[in-house]
């Protein structure tokens, strides 16, 4: 992936089990550079806080900043419970569990 200035923004979806199920956003291990923007649980959206605990089957949207997204999406793809794989074109949808575009 080349370096860019733009930000990515990431939809992930917490699997049962995983790594942030049953978590505090305060406590996933997110590094600076990435802020948890949107929970969607249910039909619900909502704006999480440092304190809002996460669920199976949440869906969050992370923005990242270009210069963390070498380090942000391994752990959020880890911490929900979705295969490591490699990078790549972070502009492609990958499924439901995992989507990513540049803004």
């Amino acid at each position: 992936m080349a370096d860019t200035q733009e930000t990515l923004s990431s939809e992930v979806r917490v699997r049962t089990g995983s790594a942030f199920d049953g978590r505090r956003v305060r406590d996933l291990g997110l590094p600076p550079g990435c802020i948890i923007v949107t929970l969607l649980r249910g039909n619900r959206e909502s704006v999480p806080t440092a304190d809002t605990l996460l669920e199976r089957g949440d869906k969050i949207t992370a923005v990242i900043a270009p210069t963390s997204i070498r380090s942000v999406v391994p752990i959020l793809r880890q911490g929900c419970g979705l295969p490591h794989t490699r990078l790549g074109d972070a502009t492609e949808q990958e499924g439901d569990d995992f989507t990513h575009k540049r803004d």
